[in-house]
């Protein structure tokens, strides 16, 4: 499963996933952020995706449709915080528990996701790097059948590492 477009292929035939129809273009941002690569090809093949719809204890995660896709700051903080490294993470998945996940579209790191619920977001110390990319972050959600910490065991760093 290399590219976005055999991933999405493979989620197409999966009866947990429900793939979004493409809808909108992502939103303009500041000139010293970036959408990575993977992230932009999703969203030209798709407008977000309902992952592992859920089963018994299992949660759903819910890649947001790109008129969603807003500052995690704004959106969990109500301000943006331009003074610290969170101004540039961008909400792009919501579990069903109503917590998030971010996408760092700073131009240094570009891509890393980070845990966004309310209790850690922009904690240093207390907030997880769980992916180094949007492709491996949608990879590993389905590989979790809904874990909703599917991270576990990962050692990326912390965030303000």
């Amino acid at each position: 499963m290399n590219s976005i477009n055999h991933i999405l292929k493979k989620f197409s035939d999966d009866p947990r996933i429900e793939i979004f129809p493409p809808n909108s273009s992502l939103p303009v941002l500041p000139g010293n952020l970036s959408y990575p690569p993977d992230l932009v090809e999703f969203y030209q093949l798709c407008g977000g995706a309902k992952l592992l719809s859920p089963q018994s204890d299992n949660i759903s995660f819910t890649l947001l449709p790109p008129s969603e896709i807003k500052q995690t700051n704004m959106v969990i903080v109500g301000s943006a915080c331009d003074d610290d490294i969170s101004s540039s993470w961008y909400v792009i998945c919501k579990t069903d528990n109503n917590d998030y996940i971010s996408i760092d579209l700073s131009i240094e790191r570009s891509g890393r996701c980070y845990d966004s619920n309310h209790e850690v977001h922009a904690v240093a110390g207390s907030c997880p790097i769980i992916a180094l990319s949007f492709k491996e972050l949608i990879l590993s959600i389905y590989a979790s059948n809904g874990d909703d910490i599917f991270w576990r065991g990962k050692d990326y760093g912390d965030a303000y590492d």
